[in-house]
């Protein structure tokens, strides 16, 4: 831990273009080490506020990328996320501001785009850690397909009928963050299937990732048991475990600096 961990240099925000999107990001500096994030369905590039605070105090800094639909960032022309498309123009875009190859955090529905950045990113992935991750459980592609055929988009451009959904799935949600995460959810059904592990090929090449990959979920998550976790690490060739005792689906937020420790301790920072 650096003798100046205590004094946390204030986040910088900004906007990057990525395949058709102009993406929101929040930079917390550090000067050991920089990582990247990407958040879950509902959050913004902020969500990772309390872990990139506690990852400041040992000096290590994190990049936060806002998916699509999400916070401030938007659309500049595209109507879909393809993985194959998005993943390697993400890669790219962030070497071109000037971050080096990096480790990689993902929670939920970010996970995909970490897994199709970590198969498709020419080597940007330095090592991947997955919290409570999207894209392998298969009631995620029933989910996405019903929302994507035309009597699902039809229901799905109802407000409130997106807006109920996104609130069976992340409670706490009310009023307009709910209709925004509404929306969100009405476009990334959208998505599919260029949005699937499955149906894009990703999930099946994920064996073929070479950097070791840290599988991190809350023993008491409502929204994806915690007993799946082994399942999503059986397809990395080198991959591990860890369940966090009294967390839920929002682990790295619960309990931030249990996480940070597990991740730096994993990365050789600590």
């Amino acid at each position: 831990m650096s003798s100046n961990a205590l004094t946390l240099t204030p986040p910088e925000q900004g906007f990057i273009p990525v395949d058709g999107f102009r993406l929101e990001y929040t930079f917390w500096p550090g000067e050991r080490r920089t990582f990247v994030a990407i958040h879950g369905f509902g959050g913004t590039s902020r969500t990772f506020r309390k872990l990139a605070e506690e990852l400041q105090t040992y000096d290590v800094g994190l990049v936060s990328i806002g998916l699509p639909w999400h916070g401030e960032s938007k659309s500049t022309g595209a109507e879909k996320i393809n993985l194959h498309t998005f993943a390697p123009a993400l890669a790219k875009t962030l070497r071109d501001i000037g971050i080096p190859r990096s480790p990689l955090i993902a929670h939920s529905f970010g996970g995909r785009i970490a897994v199709a950045l970590a198969v498709l990113g020419n080597d940007f992935v330095s090592r991947l850690y997955l919290l409570s991750s999207g894209g392998f459980y298969p009631y995620e592609d029933y989910m996405f397909a019903g929302f994507s055929s035309k009597i699902g988009q039809f229901f799905m451009k109802n407000e409130r009928v997106s807006g109920f959904i996104s609130g069976l799935m992340i409670p706490n949600l009310q009023g307009q963050a709910r209709k925004l995460a509404g929306d969100a959810l009405f476009k990334m059904g959208n998505s599919y299937p260029e949005i699937s592990l499955r149906k894009s090929g990703i999930l099946g090449r994920c064996y073929n990732i070479k950097v070791p990959v840290h599988v991190l979920w809350g023993e008491k998550d409502q929204l994806v048991p915690s007993s799946y976790a082994k399942e999503v690490a059986q397809w990395f060739r080198e991959s591990d475990v860890e369940i966090f005792q009294d967390a839920g689906h929002l682990l790295f937020a619960e309990q931030p600096k249990r996480v940070a420790e597990y991740i730096v301790k994993k990365a050789g920072l600590f």
